[in-house]
């Protein structure tokens, strides 16, 4: 009976994550490109704008922009934002966050001390996350392990598990590989599901995010060009 009831609930949390996810991030991508400049145009209402669902509040905190903002924003040279920018960062990277808020999960981060990745694994279901040298990743650590490519940064004010963009791709920062975990937070149950890989044919690097993170929904596809490894490149120059 135990394993019928952990069978029905390892599908429903995946439905669920689907009916929470798709229909909002499909929404956004069809509706941000026009209705962004709108909201732009109200955004000094804040959640009483009629358009409030197509902005990104998270973009600034108490204390000034985020952290993650702030290193996108200096990636373009800018201290401050302007509509430009924060078009490309509202339609092409983080489409009607405020929406997809209002589908809330529960935080897993501690309470306590740092870390963001305070659950309890019930199945690993692939575990082969890890860096570029081979070094592997635990899914159930401190800190949430994801998949992504990050790059190496000449900036010493950037936080360095932020930087999207580069030339260098940093050995240290990113994640390549594939994870996939079943867990819960209390009697909360979810799944998390990151890869990343190359496609050499359009030389692109691939990310996929899937389920749920530290705080919200994922669902993303994100391509980055191939860059190279910056381990790659201090061996080269050791042997010339």
């Amino acid at each position: 009976m135990e394993r019928i009831k952990t069978i029905f609930r390892n599908i429903w949390i995946h439905v669920r994550w689907f009916i929470s996810a798709v229909p909002v991030n499909l929404f956004g991508v069809l509706t941000s490109f026009y209705m962004f400049p709108i909201a732009w145009v109200f955004r000094g209402l804040g959640k009483w704008s009629p358009f409030w669902i197509w902005m990104d509040d998270g973009r600034i905190t108490q204390t000034g922009y985020g952290v993650d903002y702030q290193v996108f924003l200096r990636r373009e040279g800018l201290e401050e934002e302007n509509f430009k920018i924060a078009y490309y960062w509202m339609v092409s990277r983080n489409r009607v966050i405020n929406f997809r808020s209002l589908f809330k999960v529960p935080s897993s981060k501690f309470e306590t001390g740092s870390g963001n990745n305070n659950i309890i694994v019930t199945k690993t279901v692939i575990d082969d996350l890890r860096k570029y040298d081979g070094t592997k990743y635990k899914q159930d650590g401190r800190w949430e392990a994801r998949a992504e490519i990050k790059y190496i940064t000449d900036n010493p004010k950037d936080d360095i598990w932020q930087v999207n963009t580069g030339e260098i791709q940093s050995n240290y920062t990113s994640i390549i590989g594939t994870g996939y975990i079943l867990y819960r937070i209390g009697n909360w149950y979810s799944f998390r599901y990151s890869k990343s890989f190359q496609i050499k044919a359009i030389n692109k690097n691939c990310t996929i995010w899937l389920g749920t993170n530290n705080s919200t929904n994922m669902l993303a596809c994100k391509f980055q060009s191939i860059k190279p490894w910056d381990i790659d490149l201090k061996i080269n120059n050791k042997n010339e």
